[in-house]
């Protein structure tokens, strides 16, 4: 049977009959065969890299910015501290409120009051001896430390002292070196404070007191 391609074709066009097909490539009809498979994919060098593109236009200057501090707040012991912005914030000026955490009050430190010195025997009025004494507290309980000037006298008699220089101090044992004195008697009992170096004028008023120069 003769083939009835159409008239008049456009080019491209596709005519098939039993199975087979032709193509019109503008000027003549041409039978197409089947596809085969596609083939293996080309493994060729890669070309070389293209120039580097020119450098775009420098970009417009942004709005000065600023950082200032607005209030500071202390929290309590243990709190996590914290920054939040505060009133006057924008979007080019910052304004931070901190948070700091306060500190816990720390325990009570030992002091110079209310340490009695006692002592078996009565010790002698007088300087330039070391007087032995057991305290009511021990060196951890009490602020006096070796090489603190004090005063030691009798609560009976408050008037009459001596003074020196701690020269040992532990567990519930003081030891005193007295460079000076004032007052006689017998005593096993004695208050202790801090005490200054006295002045020179100090000393000669002392002695026109006592022995009245």
């Amino acid at each position: 049977m003769a083939l009835l391609f159409p008239a008049s074709p456009a080019t491209g066009t596709v005519y098939t009959y039993n199975g087979r097909s032709w193509y019109y490539d503008g000027s003549a009809w041409l039978i197409q065969g089947t596809f085969g498979p596609t083939g293996p994919t080309g493994t060729g060098a890669t070309g070389p890299t293209g120039p580097t593109g020119w450098t775009g236009p420098t970009g417009w200057t942004g709005p000065t910015s600023t950082v200032s501090i607005g209030t500071v707040t202390t929290l309590s012991p243990g709190a996590n501290p914290t920054v939040t912005a505060g009133a006057g914030t924008t979007q080019y000026n910052a304004v931070l409120n901190f948070g700091i955490p306060g500190s816990a009050t720390g325990p009570t430190g030992s002091g110079y009051g209310g340490l009695i010195l006692t002592s078996a025997i009565a010790p002698t009025f007088g300087s330039n001896q070391t007087l032995n004494f057991t305290t009511n507290k021990t060196s951890i309980e009490a602020a006096y430390a070796v090489g603190v000037r004090v005063r030691i006298s009798p609560p009976s008699t408050p008037t009459y002292y001596m003074e020196g220089i701690v020269s040992a101090y532990s567990a519930s044992s003081m030891s005193i070196v007295i460079t000076d004195s004032y007052g006689s008697g017998s005593f096993t009992t004695w208050n202790i404070s801090v005490a200054g170096l006295p002045g020179s004028a100090g000393r000669f008023l002392a002695m026109n007191l006592i022995f009245g120069l």
